[in-house]
């Protein structure tokens, strides 16, 4: 039976805190799902999302400035806290729903040129202006996905399905760390053991995500 996101973050941490990752102490401790209070938001919140911030509430506001590597919870994501991610959503929220209408008529120079629709929410981002979105548009089979941000992408244009689900985002977490394609280094800095390995198993467990399509792994 698969498990549910509750029992694949119980898991992981117990898993982090039997080898002693480092990441674990700098995560911000959960925080009431109820009391979120979107901002520049269409959407439904899914319930996963709630039960991911239930457990931690993204970094600790002291490590904000620590190194990339010694912040990334999977390659290429650190997780968010909450505020941040409202405070982002009111910057590049709603950006992209320009690029569907007439932005020219709105008087927007470059409008919908960057962003994402009010139905996506950022929940992890890279460090270097690039987002995994989760798309809480609850009318479209999309819903629950995680879609990726990358405005200097020449592969895609902007976002991109990368992981089926919040579900399958964290199976692929602890699968990784488990067969040690996630590593830790001497200086605390998370590193891929294996990039091929990696997005074989990444593509073999997200299979309705495009984003492991691209490319020949």
């Amino acid at each position: 039976m698969d498990k549910s996101l509750e029992q694949l973050l119980e898991s992981l941490e117990d898993y982090w805190r039997k080898i002693d990752l480092p990441l674990l102490a700098k995560l911000e401790p959960g925080i009431d799902p109820d009391g979120i209070e979107p901002r520049n938001f269409d959407g439904v919140l899914p319930q996963e999302l709630k039960a991911l911030y239930k457990w931690k509430n993204g970094i600790k506001p002291e490590f904000a400035t620590d190194l990339i590597g010694r912040l990334s919870l999977f390659s290429g994501g650190i997780p968010m806290p909450m505020p941040k991610v409202w405070w982002v959503q009111d910057t590049m929220g709603g950006a992209g729903d320009l690029a569907v209408g007439s932005a020219g008529d709105l008087g927007v120079s470059g409008a919908g040129d960057l962003g994402w629709s009010r139905t996506k929410i950022p929940i992890f981002e890279s460090g270097g202006g690039e987002f995994f979105l989760l798309d809480c548009d609850v009318t479209t089979p999309e819903f629950g996905q995680i879609l990726f941000y990358s405005p200097g992408s020449i592969d895609f244009d902007l976002t991109i399905s990368i992981y089926d689900s919040l579900i399958t985002l964290f199976q692929t977490v602890l699968q990784s760390y488990k067969a040690g394609l996630y590593q830790v280094d001497d200086n605390q800095m998370m590193v891929v053991a294996d990039y091929p390995k990696l997005h074989r198993l990444e593509k073999e467990l997200n299979p309705k995500s495009g984003y492991w399509k691209l490319f020949d792994w």
